[in-house]
């Protein structure tokens, strides 16, 4: 049978502390190949052609999996409220992901209340076990790469971290 390259990359500085995995689901005949991209951060997998797939990566261990202190501060916290309060909303995505805690969909209060409580060391995470987040660089919005009807090698299937509390980017990935 004939097959395609699927592939992409993950920052190799973020792998350092992190266990990730890729998933490359394949929608027409219900199979899922589990992969982790090598030390360089790539990842590659020959796919049969003609079906359809979808392309996903979460990080399921290491140092980065409890990582949630990581980059979290009370300016972050500010930096929401004044987003909720409508003084300075939000335009980033990867800020917009990054504020959304308690990942409902939504930024509210509550998304504040556990950022306090975590920095105040009464809680170790925000109530799930998500530090951070794996999304697709062409998209940040979506949480996975869509690939229907694979006939040609598909490459730069790129995967960015997004720190969850923390929408200053001052989180250290290495």
């Amino acid at each position: 049978s004939q097959t395609s390259l699927i592939s992409g990359h993950i920052p190799s500085a973020f792998l350092v502390n992190a266990e990730v995995e890729i998933q490359i689901i394949n929608l027409t005949q219900s199979d899922t190949i589990i992969l982790s991209p090598d030390a360089s951060g790539l990842y590659e997998y020959n796919a049969p052609v003609g079906n359809d797939y979808k392309v996903s990566s979460s990080v399921v261990g290491g140092k980065r999996y409890y990582d949630f202190v990581n980059g979290v501060s009370t300016l972050d916290q500010v930096l929401i409220m004044r987003h909720i309060l409508a003084v300075d909303i939000f335009t980033s995505p990867n800020k917009l992901i990054a504020a959304d805690v308690n990942l409902d969909g939504r930024i509210t209060a509550t998304d504040m209340v556990l950022i306090k409580k975590l920095i105040l060391g009464l809680t170790l995470d925000f109530g799930h076990s998500i530090s951070w987040l794996l999304r697709p660089t062409s998209n940040v919005n979506f949480e996975f790469y869509d690939i229907i009807d694979l006939q040609f090698d598909t490459t730069g299937l790129d995967f960015a971290p997004i720190k969850l509390g923390d929408v200053n980017g001052n989180a250290k990935i290495n």
